[in-house]
């Protein structure tokens, strides 16, 4: 029966997209219209849109923070390390960050990690371990992300280690992986 009917399912539906919506975008919020080859940001407030011709794309522009996935890297030394990093932001540009990337967060992550590799392979592990020299190395990564970043849109306020430690040495043995230890 289902089967029989389900042209009345599609029928609703293509009638559903010939009526106007309005959409609310939050004060946090920022929408790019997409019609056709067009597109237009818009701000907050209710919005009438058409379905048929029309795709909505809404996201926050306000402060964000981003915890990026640990990195195995190495130091300037040779000790291998794992690293996590925080990257704190807003959207100043919402259209080139939306619109210039096909998956605009994954480009935030991988720009941010290439931030992270970029000066913790540049450091000794005895450098990032520092207390003192570590808020150098923070200054350094937000510098770092601040100019790569903004030609994505994105105004960075911080961008931070949140955790480092000494990485494991895996060695390929045949199928299977075999941890020998940690490096110091």
């Amino acid at each position: 029966m289902d089967a029989a009917l389900g042209w009345l399912g599609d029928l609703v539906r293509y009638i559903a997209q010939l009526v106007p919506r309005l959409q609310l975008v939050r004060a946090t919020d920022r929408c790019i219209k997409f019609t056709g080859p067009r597109t237009k940001e818009v701000g907050p407030g209710l919005h009438l849109w058409w379905p048929l011709v029309t795709e909505l794309e809404i996201h926050p522009i306000v402060r964000q923070v981003k915890s990026l996935p640990e990195q195995k890297l190495q130091t300037r030394d040779g000790v291998t390390v794992m690293v996590d990093a925080v990257l704190i932001f807003e959207i100043a540009d919402l259209h080139t960050f939306i619109v210039a990337n096909y998956d605009a967060d994954d480009s935030l992550e991988e720009v941010a990690q290439e931030a992270v590799l970029t000066v913790v392979m540049e450091m000794t592990m005895e450098q990032l371990r520092d207390p003192e020299m570590r808020k150098k190395v923070n200054a350094r990564l937000t510098t770092e992300a601040r100019k790569a970043l903004k030609l994505f849109g994105v105004t960075t306020e911080r961008l931070r280690l949140q955790s480092l430690a000494p990485g494991a040495v895996l060695i390929h043995a045949g199928d299977s992986l075999v941890s020998v230890g940690i490096e110091a």
